[in-house]
């Protein structure tokens, strides 16, 4: 049985990098959830209380571990999807 997984990746407005993640997810027909965190006030407080300074920021929930990966690092992502 595959492990359930949610994926959240918090973006920012302008930000080339979070464009490349979203679109490499879109290629590799992986869902997830964009949360841009300078146009939605409930993303900003969600993305803070994580304590990084930078986007993308994502959040793979797999099994009631939370993986963080900051930045568009394909490696890292790789491994854990």
């Amino acid at each position: 049985m595959a492990a359930k997984q949610e994926i959240v990746v918090y973006t920012n407005q302008g930000c080339g990098f979070c464009d490349r993640l979203v679109s490499w997810l879109q290629e590799k027909e992986i869902d997830f959830t964009e949360k841009d965190i300078k146009n939605d006030e409930q993303a900003f407080d969600e993305f803070i209380q994580y304590d990084v300074r930078g986007t993308p920021f994502t959040v793979i929930r797999r099994n009631g571990i939370n993986h963080h990966i900051l930045g568009f690092n394909k490696k890292n992502l790789e491994g854990l999807l």
